[in-house]
C-alpha cells in the first residue's frame, strides 16, 4: 500500500510566509484568548521568575537595555506579564529608549506614571534631575515611593500628584529657561481631551518640554484636532516602531515562539507622537 504522501505545496511553504501569517494572527484581537496568548503569557512568566531577586520574590531587576540594573516591584496593577517581561529584557517600548540614548533633560512629567517605571529609571540613570508623576490612581502612590526606595533615588527628586496641572504649578517655582525637559504621556486615550486644551500645550512648549504621546485608537477626526492643535506649537513625527531581537534571550530558543513574543499588540492604529518644541526657551 502506498504511503500518503504530503502535497508539494506544503514542502515548498516560504518560512517567511509561515513567519508573517503568525504574527499576524498572534496579533488579532480575536485570538487573544488563543494559544498564541497562552504562549506569550507563559514565556513572560519565564522570563519574571528569571530575573526575580532569589532575597526578595517580589522584586524583579532589568536585565538589559538602557535601564539595567533598575529594581521595581512586580504588582503593578496594569502591567500584563508581557509587558513586564520585555521591561526585564530592556524591549519594552523601544521607540522611546531609541530616542532616548544619549539624551538629557532637567525636568520630566510621566503623564500616566503607573509604577514609577519611566521616572525611576530616568533619574536611576541621570537622564533627568528632576520627576513629577501625574498618576489618578491612588493605588500606584506608593508603589511609586516602594520603587524610589529600591533604587536609592532621593525622595526629593520626586513629586507625585493627580493632574498635570498641579505639576506645572511645581515646574514653575524652579524653572530654568534654557534646560530641555520631557513628558511622556500614556493615559490610555484621554490625552485627546486633556491635550485639546491650546493652554496647557502652549504652556508646555514654553517650558521648553518635548512630548511623546502614546496616541491610543480613537475616531480619526479625534486624532487629527490634535495634531493641528500641536503643530502651532510643535513640530510632530512618529517614532517607529523598531524590530525586537531576541537572539541573545536564552530563555526563548523556539524560533517561532521568538515571533510571537516579539509581536506588537497595541493594535493597527496605535502610534507614539514625538512633539519638539518650535522654539528654544
Amino acid at each position: 500500500m502506498r504511503r500518503h504522501e504530503p502535497p508539494l505545496f506544503f514542502l515548498r511553504f516560504p518560512k517567511r510566509l509561515a513567519r508573517e501569517t503568525l504574527l499576524k494572527l498572534a496579533t488579532r484581537p480575536s485570538l487573544r484568548n488563543s494559544v498564541f496568548e497562552r504562549t506569550v503569557e507563559s514565556l513572560s512568566l519565564s522570563i519574571i521568575r528569571h530575573h526575580t531577586l532569589a532575597s526578595n520574590s517580589r522584586v524583579v531587576q532589568i536585565g538589559s537595555g538602557q535601564f539595567a540594573g533598575v529594581l521595581f516591584y512586580r504588582q503593578a496593577y496594569w502591567s500584563s506579564p508581557h509587558e513586564i517581561a520585555l521591561k526585564l529584557l530592556g524591549l519594552y517600548e523601544q521607540q522611546i529608549l531609541e530616542f532616548l540614548n544619549q539624551k538629557r533633560f532637567h525636568t520630566f512629567i510621566s503623564l500616566g506614571a503607573s509604577d514609577g517605571y519611566y521616572a525611576v529609571s530616568l533619574l536611576k540613570n541621570i537622564i533627568v534631575k528632576k520627576a513629577f508623576c501625574v498618576e489618578k490612581d491612588a493605588r500606584n502612590f506608593p508603589l511609586i515611593n516602594d520603587n524610589l526606595k529600591l533604587n536609592n533615588v532621593p525622595n526629593q527628586s520626586v513629586v507625585i500628584v493627580d493632574n498635570i496641572e498641579s505639576a506645572l504649578k511645581f515646574h514653575q517655582r524652579d524653572h530654568t529657561f534654557g534646560q530641555p525637559n520631557l513628558l511622556i504621556c500614556d493615559i490610555e486615550g484621554d490625552e485627546y481631551e486633556l491635550l485639546l486644551d491650546s493652554n496647557l500645550v502652549s504652556e508646555l512648549s514654553r517650558y521648553n518640554y518635548f512630548l511623546i504621546l502614546e496616541l491610543h485608537d480613537r475616531q480619526s477626526h479625534l486624532r487629527n484636532h490634535l495634531k493641528e492643535v500641536l503643530k502651532l506649537y510643535y513640530e510632530l513625527s512618529i517614532l517607529q516602531s523598531l524590530k525586537r531581537d531576541l537572539t541573545d534571550v536564552q530563555l526563548i530558543t523556539n524560533p517561532y515562539e521568538r515571533f510571537m513574543f516579539a509581536a506588537e499588540v497595541r493594535g493597527d492604529n496605535f502610534e507614539f507622537l514625538l512633539c519638539k518644541p518650535r522654539q528654544t526657551h
